[in-house]
């Protein structure tokens, strides 16, 4: 997906979910006391100082709605796929032999790729989520995800789920507790614009976790590096 694209998907994407909110339409229904390992997913943390701007430009939100899930920095990420449908038996705290091969090739064939290049571009809604809006400025990421879909189909067989958001990647930073206000599409909208920054992303763990990769209920299965 070219950059203009991306653009107007997010810019999309914030016209209808704000106004879904403003409506009464989000979605209040995380809590981190009943949290559950839930997924299986592919991920990148946010190198720290890309983190800790979008952390920082969040003050405001969280001084006037501390109710909501607001994710610490080292936990701040993208997901690159879902990879849920691989975990054995509903057991989260594990994957098969199989699956742990599939990495392995994976691992080894995403040698050659270069790191993704990515740029911070403000904020955005889901009725669920704020997050932070990331641009693709090599439009790689459909292609790769393809790329990795295909060789786990080829050694597993497995079918994996399809992204949130085709073309794009974007970073969780909030999760709503309650179901958010208007006033919280405001202070959303004020913040908007800000933190912008360019940044690369190279090192990918395949993770078990919850909702909001939290330290607790995370396990690192393997992890993968571009560009070696």
């Amino acid at each position: 997906m070219e950059i203009s694209d991306q653009l107007a998907a997010y810019d999309d994407y914030w016209r209808k979910f704000s106004a879904q909110i403003v409506d009464g339409g989000g979605v209040g229904e995380f809590s981190e006391s009943q949290s559950q390992v839930v997924c299986a997913t592919i991920v990148a943390r946010l190198p720290a100082a890309v983190a800790t701007a979008l952390v920082n430009v969040l003050k405001p939100l969280r001084m006037k709605f501390p109710n909501h899930y607001f994710y610490p920095a080292d936990t701040v990420h993208l997901t690159l796929v879902d990879v849920s449908s691989l975990v054995e038996d509903g057991d989260f705290t594990r994957i098969s032999p199989a699956t742990e091969k599939a990495f392995s090739l994976l691992a080894d064939e995403l040698l050659d790729e270069p790191p993704l290049k990515l740029r911070l571009q403000g904020l955005g809604l889901f009725p669920t989520t704020v997050f932070g809006q990331l641009l693709d400025l090599e439009s790689r990421i459909t292609r790769l995800r393809e790329r990795i879909g295909e060789l786990i189909r080829r050694e597993t067989g497995a079918v994996l789920r399809p992204a949130v958001a085709p073309g794009l990647v974007f970073a969780n930073l909030v999760r709503f507790s309650t179901v958010p206000s208007a006033e919280v599409v405001n202070e959303v909208g004020a913040l908007r614009e800000q933190p912008r920054q360019s940044f690369e992303v190279a090192n990918f763990e395949v993770v078990t976790t919850d909702k909001v990769l939290s330290r607790q209920r995370t396990i690192v299965h393997g992890r993968l590096t571009f560009g070696g």
